[in-house]
C-alpha cells in the first residue's frame, strides 16, 4: 500500500508539473505586442496579443528581438485572438508570416484595411481585404471597413472562419462559386436575409450568431443544418 502511495503522489507531480509547463509558454512584450515562442520551432514566434500598441497604423516586423535574453526571433504566425480590442487600423503583414488564426481578427472593430508583403507565399491582400494567396479563400474583410458595392472575387471558394464577424453589412449575395462557410463567418452582423447556394456543402458553427436584424435564412434542399447557434 505504501508503495501504492508513493507511485501515485510520483505521478501527480509529475502531471501537476507538466501541466504548468504545458500552461506556461515563453512569451515576452516588445513596443507594446506580446509574442509567444512556438513550442515546435523555438527560433519562431506567434504574434499573441496587440491590445497593448497604442498606433492606429501597425508594420508587423519580420524578426524581433526579446530584450531580456538578447535572442532575435522570425515572425511566422498571428495566434488566435491576437487583435481582440486593438486600435489598429491599418494592418501590414510581413513575408514572414505563413499562419493566421481564423478568429486572429475577432472583435478587431477598429481595423480598416489589411496588406500583405508581395513576397508572403501564403497570403495576399487585396483592397485591404485577406485572403490566402491563391484568392480561393476570403481569410478577413475588416470590420470597420466599409463594405460599399463589395463582391466576392469570382476566385473565391470558401469564406473563412470569421471573415465578416462584426462587419456593417445587411445584404449579402453567396455566389455559386462558394462551397463552403466558416464558423462564426457572418457573426454579429446586420444582415436581414441570406440565401445560402445549393453549391455550399459545409457550413461552420454560429455562423449568425448575435445576427439581431436577420429576418430569414434560406437553406437549398437536403441540407443538413446542426442547431449550433446558427
Amino acid at each position: 500500500m505504501r508503495e501504492f502511495l508513493l507511485f501515485s503522489i510520483s505521478c501527480c507531480a509529475v502531471a501537476a508539473l507538466s501541466g504548468q509547463e504545458a500552461a506556461d509558454p515563453v512569451s515576452f512584450r516588445c513596443e507594446g505586442i506580446r509574442y509567444q515562442v512556438n513550442a515546435d520551432n523555438t527560433a519562431n514566434v506567434t504574434v499573441g496579443n496587440v491590445v497593448g500598441y497604442k498606433g492606429a497604423d501597425l508594420q508587423l516586423p519580420a524578426q524581433v528581438t526579446d530584450d531580456a535574453t538578447g535572442i532575435t526571433y522570425q515572425v511566422t504566425a498571428i495566434g488566435t485572438e491576437a487583435f481582440y480590442g486593438s486600435p489598429v487600423q491599418n494592418l501590414a503583414i510581413p513575408a514572414s508570416v505563413d499562419d493566421i488564426a481564423g478568429n486572429a481578427f475577432f472583435n478587431a472593430n477598429y481595423l480598416k484595411a489589411i496588406s500583405v508583403s508581395d513576397e508572403n507565399g501564403s497570403f495576399t491582400g487585396q483592397d485591404g481585404i485577406l485572403y490566402n494567396k491563391e484568392m480561393t479563400c476570403l481569410r478577413c474583410f475588416p470590420s470597420y471597413k466599409s463594405f460599399g458595392t463589395y463582391t466576392l472575387p469570382a476566385s473565391v471558394t470558401e469564406i473563412g472562419d470569421y471573415a465578416f464577424c462584426g462587419v456593417s453589412v445587411n445584404k449579402f449575395d453567396i455566389p455559386a462559386s462558394v462551397t463552403g462557410i466558416g464558423r462564426g463567418a457572418f457573426m454579429g452582423t446586420k444582415l436581414k436575409t441570406m440565401v445560402i447556394p445549393p453549391t455550399v456543402k459545409e457550413i461552420g458553427g454560429e455562423v449568425f450568431q448575435n445576427c439581431g436584424s436577420l429576418e430569414s435564412i434560406e437553406f437549398p434542399d437536403g441540407m443538413t443544418v446542426l442547431p449550433d447557434h446558427a
